[in-house]
């Protein structure tokens, strides 16, 4: 259950991170608390940084008075903003980050979900991109739910659900069976490697029935639509988050359906998404679920 949620903001970035934080705040009566943060050099200089924190420390009000009302605000220093706002979150608790950014070229998006990344190693909760670049988050009436048949896909199953409950939104589940074929790429396609190919897809494909209908009967009580799709996962994921408020991705490695790590699914996700992207937390048993897969793969992985 989420009880506290920060956001990182500067006053001029991370607004749509501050209203996405509002939202859900108000829909489950999370405190909220707004941070700004300020570099904490490690070298004696002769200037003094009380006014930059003075106007930071205003900013933050300012943001906090537009989209935030029921935030609390705080100035955090540290050497790069994940560390920062890691510590702030050790230190109240959080169960949830939301960080944003205001830029709108290509590499600069890179860039604001390098950060994002960066947190999400970083954090002991969840981790949610909000960029500004996006509409203001409002109300949460749609949350999708990229799923697989791993724990960390169980937990971003269950986070989406609290929050549909809290918010009265309904939840899309979407299971991606991905369509290419790991093999040697030196072998030649004979008819019988072309029947293998066929196998593990039909396979792959009958896996992702079987987790979706796995997923939607965990779903009692809330407003549920779910699908299966064939194809890349990111692209998959890019076009669900088009029909929604809230896109919830599970954490690090997807299992054997989707088969592609966080670096790729999800931080393509983050670039490219049209609405915000959430990711819970990877617990131990998540290391230990992938420890051992890895030691148990199978041709459909």
């Amino acid at each position: 259950m989420l009880k506290t949620i920060i956001s990182a903001t500067d006053g001029h970035r991370g607004r749509g991170a501050a209203s996405l934080s509002q939202v859900i705040a108000t829909a489950t009566g999370a405190r909220l608390l707004l941070v700004g943060v300020e570099w904490d050099c490690p070298l004696p200089i002769e200037e003094s940084y009380a006014n930059a924190r003075a106007e930071l420390e205003a900013e933050l009000r300012g943001v906090r008075d537009d989209v935030a009302p029921d935030a609390s605000t705080r100035v955090a220093f540290g050497l790069s903003p994940a560390h920062a706002l890691r510590r702030v979150a050790e230190d109240v608790h959080a169960d949830l980050i939301v960080v944003g950014s205001h830029h709108r070229s290509r590499l600069q998006r890179i860039a604001s979900v390098d950060i994002a990344m960066q947190v999400f190693h970083d954090a002991p909760c969840a981790v949610a991109l909000a960029p500004d670049r996006l509409s203001p988050c409002r109300e949460l009436r749609r949350i999708g739910v990229g799923i697989d048949d791993t724990p960390e896909s169980a937990a971003a199953l269950d986070l989406a659900l609290e929050l549909a409950r809290s918010a009265g939104a309904e939840v899309a589940l979407l299971v991606v069976a991905a369509d290419v074929y790991a093999g040697l790429p030196t072998r030649a396609m004979s008819g019988a490697s072309v029947g293998s190919f066929h196998d593990v897809i039909d396979a792959r494909a009958s896996l992702a029935r079987t987790t979706l209908d796995t997923a939607l009967a965990r779903c009692d009580g809330v407003r549920t639509t779910g699908g299966v799709r064939m194809g890349d996962p990111a692209t998959e994921l890019i076009a669900l988050s088009a029909d929604c408020d809230l896109l919830v991705l599970g954490s690090r490695r997807w299992g054997p359906v989707l088969r592609l790590a966080l670096g790729s699914t999800t931080a393509a996700v983050m670039r490219e998404a049209h609405c915000p992207v959430l990711v819970p937390p990877r617990g131990v048993a998540s290391e230990e679920h992938e420890a051992h897969r890895a030691a148990h793969a199978n041709v459909l992985i």
